[in-house]
């Protein structure tokens, strides 16, 4: 075998070597890719589910709730902690909307979320604390459609 050859061979398998790393590379980010597509999806499944389970966790809370869905009066601290709730509801709906593209919105779970005349309420006192790209898109869509 003479040196130019033994280089050439060389040289081939160097560059087989980074072709392979260079595969390698694209089949680890596309595994990377799928586990953050589904590590997003747990999230939103996470968020969307989580005031449901406040209210099953908690039968109190949930009583306040069909009470003043009821019109009936709560005591000052049952309007406390359903103010808290409600708080935590819009914050994690206004996340949702900031951060995820409009056509992955829930739009009819929020439907049936904002429905209720108690929620109606809150967010008429306090929306102004809320992003004002969100509270336009909810006025839109939801309390003033």
């Amino acid at each position: 075998m003479k040196k130019t050859d033994l280089g050439q061979i060389i040289t081939i398998l160097a560059n087989i070597g980074v072709l392979a790393g260079i595969i390698f590379l694209g089949v680890e980010l596309q595994q990377n890719n799928e586990l953050m597509a589904a590590q997003a999806r747990f999230n939103r499944l996470s968020i969307a589910t989580e005031s449901a389970t406040i209210l099953a966790e908690n039968p109190d809370l949930a009583g306040f709730l069909l009470r003043a869905n009821n019109g009936e009066a709560l005591a000052p601290i049952e309007e406390a902690r359903l103010d808290y709730y409600f708080i935590r509801l819009f914050s994690n709906m206004d996340w949702t909307y900031n951060e995820i593209p409009e056509s992955l919105i829930p739009i009819e779970r929020w439907r049936v979320i904002t429905s209720e005349p108690s929620r109606q309420k809150f967010w008429e006192a306090r929306k102004a604390e809320f992003s004002d790209d969100f509270v336009q898109f909810m006025d839109a869509n939801f309390f003033n459609p």
